[in-house]
């Protein structure tokens, strides 16, 4: 085992030395990638399995910085606050005993999709009042939330407590296309057209909402 390891190492050291800047990916079992593999720098893309909480916080800390990750398997538990998951920059989740609020609270990247999340009213109003206020989620661009409950969110109520408008084509374009590039959910223009918009206090900033019974998306513009 350990010359597979040395010789590993060693091939991907010639690779980052003949390839500038080098990105490198991993996809697996996280607890299997931390045991069996050895400490591979620049890890950028991460796809990953079903793991407990800890594991996914140490794979992080073993590997932070990362441009895009993707959970595929449930995280048994909760991430700690100040887990480097959150800092990652595009989040993709598949986790139907995820409850969305810790995420809605910690994430500090830029673009989140969770499928078969859970979540309340209250959770997407106290989102919506932090990003309108300034007060966080500063780098938010893109959220999408896709429930796995049968208990209905209500959209009326949630965007009765904003100052919210319907789209004015002088202000911003109709469809929305999301630029980073890492993942593929936004390759194609989203028609915001019947979408509210929010304002941002602290500096103008426009979000576009869309709130369904199932479904909540949030697209900020650029």
């Amino acid at each position: 085992m350990g010359f597979w390891r040395r010789d590993l190492m060693e091939l991907i050291n010639l690779i980052s030395s003949l390839y500038q800047p080098f990105e490198c990916s991993i996809e697996g079992d996280p607890k299997d990638i931390l045991e069996r593999l050895p400490i591979i720098e620049n890890v950028q893309y991460t796809c990953l399995s079903f793991a407990k909480s800890k594991v996914i916080d140490k794979f992080f800390d073993t590997y932070p910085n990362q441009k895009s990750t993707q959970i595929a398997g449930i995280i048994n538990g909760t991430p700690k606050p100040n887990s480097k998951l959150y800092e990652v920059g595009e989040v993709e989740l598949n986790n139907p005993f995820l409850m969305t609020t810790d995420w809605l609270e910690n994430f500090k990247g830029h673009y989140l999709i969770i499928k078969r999340s859970s979540y309340h009213d209250s959770d997407l109003i106290e989102f919506l009042r932090k990003w309108i206020s300034g007060e966080d989620h500063l780098n938010i661009e893109a959220v999408l939330l896709i429930s796995n409950t049968l208990r209905g969110i209500n959209p009326e109520s949630i965007m009765a407590e904003f100052e919210a408008t319907k789209w004015d084509g002088k202000r911003r374009p109709r469809a929305y296309v999301y630029k980073k590039g890492y993942s593929s959910v936004w390759e194609t223009p989203t028609d915001c057209s019947e979408f509210l918009d929010v304002e941002r206090k602290t500096d103008g900033k426009l979000a576009s909402v869309c709130i369904t019974h199932d479904n909540f998306t949030f697209l900020v513009w650029n």
